[in-house]
């Protein structure tokens, strides 16, 4: 209805006759309408109100009227407002990996209370209402999903006097959780004789996860000392500690696309550089959150493999290739809650200070730790230069055990 409140008072004076329809002319907060009264001959007075375009908008009666000959009965009518707010425009559908969120444009109704959001697992049939109560925001959340299901949803608008439009066209989403997948790969000298199988590892893995059916994607970042991404060959100027060289050829990167793709651009990866033992994981797991193409509402895992531990931006890593702009800590912080870290590392029993075991930022151990620092949440793998297979490690079964 075109006026803020639910409903609206009117007098009206009646003059019985012999005419039983008398129509005025009336004027309510901002709008003007007819209002027509009809005397019934049970005494009953019915009236009912329309808008500039002819519609009924609100209607009322009162009953018990005396109309007395030659008299002008005053009567007070209550007019309940019967018009349904417009049916709401531009429904989209996006997803979290917990959730299928849905948004749509406001109404710009004055009396607007909310809207009801409906939902199926049947195009065309069987909707029912999942808000519990009148969603008086322009978008909703629905968690209660689950994986692999196609859902289809309608929406309508509710007013003050729990008018309810007509439903909207019904939009569907299907919930699959999506995993994007960062290899953190250390591609350094001491990284040779473990290159090779470590690549071949990586491939299997990607093509055996591919192969399951689910939406996944793969992308890749190699690293050495440097906090650059790609890191670039021969003489770096713009890092802490004066020029240096990392490695002979560019460490490549490879944003998000298929194991295909993947294996393509591992084929060019090649052990390379790196000044002293110690590496740069932290950069290459930050510059990738930062940086890499994730999908909107896809799981986050990072998959880093080494054979050494790590720099970090502490006051007691005092080598010159310690190019690192981070600590753990902040990494931790970072990822928590966000993405996931599983750690493919050497098996440290004793504390690394000042550098870093990579491996805390998955499960919190390492160094001899019996009680778990703060971490994403992931596992551990034990690096081995001999060779290692990341899908009898148990990798490839624990993220599918995560979905």
């Amino acid at each position: 209805m075109r006026i803020p409140e639910s409903s609206v008072t009117i007098e009206v004076t009646v003059s019985a006759s012999d005419m039983d329809t008398v129509t005025a002319r009336i004027a309510y907060p901002q709008t003007t309408g007819t209002l027509e009264v009809k005397v019934g001959t049970n005494r009953r007075i019915a009236a009912v109100a329309r808008n500039s375009a002819g519609t009924i908008v609100a209607s009322g009666e009162s009953t018990g009227v005396e109309i007395v000959a030659g008299t002008n009965p005053a009567v007070s009518l209550v007019l309940a407002d019967i018009e349904a707010p417009a049916t709401p425009i531009g429904l989209s559908t996006g997803k979290t990996a917990t959730a299928i969120t849905l948004s749509w444009t406001a109404n710009s109704d004055p009396d607007l209370a909310g809207y009801n959001v409906y939902r199926s697992t049947t195009s065309g049939s069987g909707f029912t209402k999942v808000s519990s109560s009148v969603v008086s925001a322009n978008s909703y959340s629905d968690t209660n999903v689950v994986t692999d299901q196609m859902y289809y949803y309608r929406l309508t608008a509710v007013d003050s006097s729990a008018n309810e439009s007509a439903y909207t066209a019904e939009i569907s989403m299907l919930f699959a959780v999506s995993l994007d997948i960062a290899i953190i790969l250390d591609n350094t000298g001491s990284m040779s004789s473990a290159i090779t199988g470590t690549k071949n590892s990586v491939n299997a893995f990607a093509a055996s996860i591919e192969a399951t059916g689910k939406n996944v994607r793969f992308a890749l970042v190699t690293y050495g000392d440097s906090a650059l991404h790609p890191t670039p060959a021969g003489t770096i100027t713009s890092e802490r500690g004066g020029a240096y060289s990392d490695a002979t050829s560019e460490r490549p990167i490879m944003y998000f696309g298929t194991a295909s793709s993947l294996e393509t651009v591992l084929a060019s990866v090649y052990a390379d550089g790196g000044s002293d033992l110690p590496e740069n994981p932290l950069d290459a797991i930050k510059w990738g959150y930062n940086n890499l193409d994730w999908e909107s509402g896809a799981d986050k895992i990072f998959i880093v493999i080494t054979d050494i531990n790590g720099h970090q931006s502490v006051e007691a890593d005092t080598s010159t290739d310690n190019k690192c702009t981070t600590t753990s800590t902040e990494v931790v912080t970072l990822l928590s809650g966000n993405a996931i870290v599983y750690s493919v590392s050497p098996n440290y029993t004793s504390s690394q200070s000042p550098y870093v075991d990579v491996r805390v930022l998955a499960d919190g151990l390492g160094e001899g730790r019996t009680t778990a620092a703060p971490n994403t949440g992931g596992k551990w793998y034990q690096f081995e230069s001999s060779g290692f297979d990341l899908t009898t490690l148990g990798l490839l079964d624990d993220i599918l055990a995560r979905y």
